[in-house]
């Protein structure tokens, strides 16, 4: 089946290929009306294109809750929220398109249309690069392969439950931090003025390895003690609260990772009925919350205007689409400008070379401003940051032939990446590692994931490596 479903993709991009540049050519020459109903047309293409890669991957792996379609559905998600809602002629006050751009770009059918062709097929590559080196037998790679056996995984737990005593308290210091910051000066003031990024780098970058932290204990826990359980997700509960009290959202990815991977990990694959509506019903809930923070968090954060706030909200899923689909906003931006405008080069280059801190760029004399601090204040003039997106980076980097050329790539290395399989712990803290690292891409900078990746992958797993092997040899040395 899954060689089937590869095939299938391949021909169709092959065939794709040429009708996307010739449509896109053309669309210089259509009037507004036409332009107005291919619009519409690509919303529902949107649509059917989700659709059609979610059964794609339920077909290969057995299950909707597989890694690649929970990050296939943030890309889409980040990248086409809105135009899921025109579908359905529902609209927004401040919806892309209705007013000025970053109060800069005058954004015609023209514009979204081409905006949305770009989106839809780098999407089509991307995925077609996630399906081309998929393997239900991947082979063990590296390091990876040193956990065999039942004695060895309870190592593997012993590590990372040491580990832990480390991270835990650190990413808790931070959290409690930030939220004491954004309490007394506002959520923006993280990231903007005096108080911004006051948190030792050092503490920081430790409390980047939290989530690969909490996975690594619930994937050893193969016993699963009770224990050891409340411990992991007591833990991750208790920080995404107090993220969230600060106004943070970004906890809602670890969650869904979390979610998928237990769903993924059931040996019983029909969801309970009961649980399913609970399930809705706490995350429906929880969607009006993040939405309402969204519309409070930009001044001190009070818990009265937080509840006025939900109580203002017509539609949560609504609300958090648009919101959501604002990241389509810096390709409509470039589609706008032009491509090749960010002025140090090669973003993805620069991405590479400063995963492990930006210092490593300027460390060779190279003159660099990181593409989201230059794209929001140097050249918008804004005070606050807008995010960006893979999709925006590869047509700023590419335009929009070889930008979805190169998604074909970025989407075959991020499979191989997720698609780390074997009987280990270490290959599944891997996996899901990398998903938890990557899939902020989807609406920030290349930079920002490679960053995430380096830290929350490679040191995170090569510190339970050497924690693991002491254990063993010492284990080795007593029996001897």
């Amino acid at each position: 089946m899954g060689k089937y479903v590869k095939q299938t993709n391949v021909i169709i991009v092959i065939f794709a290929l040429p009708i996307y540049i010739m449509i896109y050519i053309s669309l210089d020459g259509f009037n507004n009306s036409i332009l107005s109903g291919m619009k519409f047309a690509f919303c529902w293409l949107g649509i059917m294109q989700l659709i059609l890669h979610s059964v794609q991957w339920k077909k290969i792996t057995q299950s909707w809750f597989s890694k690649q379609i929970l990050f296939i559905m943030f890309c889409f998600l980040f990248n086409y929220g809105q135009c899921f809602m025109w579908a359905l002629g529902i609209h927004a006050e401040r919806e892309i398109g209705s007013t000025l751009l970053y109060n800069i770009f005058i954004i015609s059918d023209l514009i979204l249309c081409k905006t949305q062709l770009i989106t839809l097929f780098t999407l089509l590559m991307l995925n077609t690069g996630l399906l081309l080196l998929y393997n239900r037998k991947q082979k063990e790679v590296f390091l990876l392969s040193r956990v065999n056996n039942q004695s060895n995984q309870t190592t593997f737990l012993h590590a990372n439950l040491i580990i832990s005593f480390v991270i835990i308290p650190i990413a808790f210091y931070c959290t409690i931090r930030n939220y004491i910051i954004a309490n007394r000066y506002g959520y923006s003031s993280l990231y903007y003025g005096n108080h911004a990024y006051a948190t030792s780098t050092v503490l920081v970058l430790i409390s980047m390895m939290f989530f690969p932290c909490i996975m690594g204990i619930l994937i050893g826990n193969v016993e699963n003690h009770k224990g050891i359980k409340r411990y992991a997700y007591g833990s991750l509960i208790l920080v995404s609260l107090i993220s969230f009290a600060s106004g943070d959202r970004g906890f809602v990815y670890q969650l869904m990772i979390l979610l998928f991977w237990h769903m993924e990990k059931r040996i019983e694959k029909r969801v309970n009925k009961g649980k399913l509506i609970v399930i809705c019903v706490m995350g429906y809930v929880t969607l009006a919350f993040l939405v309402a923070v969204t519309k409070v968090r930009s001044s001190q954060f009070a818990y009265s205007d937080l509840f006025e706030a939900l109580y203002s909200i017509d539609s949560p899923i609504s609300s958090a689409l648009f919101e959501m689909g604002g990241s389509m906003a810096p390709l409509v931006s470039l589609v706008s400008a032009g491509t090749n405008i960010y002025p140090y080069g090669n973003t993805l280059l620069l991405a590479l070379l400063g995963m492990i801190s930006e210092r490593m760029i300027t460390f060779f004399g190279i003159p660099y401003v990181s593409l989201s601090n230059w794209f929001s204040f140097s050249y918008l003039g804004l005070k606050y940051g807008v995010g960006f997106s893979v999709i925006a980076e590869l047509y700023l980097n590419f335009g929009y032939i070889f930008g979805p050329l190169f998604a074909l790539a970025l989407g075959a290395v991020f499979g191989k990446l997720f698609n780390v399989r074997s009987k280990n712990a270490f290959s599944e803290l891997f996996s899901v590692a990398s998903l938890s690292a990557l899939v902020y891409i989807a609406r920030n900078t290349l930079q920002n994931g490679t960053k995430n990746f380096f830290y929350e992958v490679i040191v995170y797993i090569f510190i339970v490596w050497l924690l693991e092997s002491a254990f063993r040899w010492k284990r080795t040395a007593i029996n001897d």
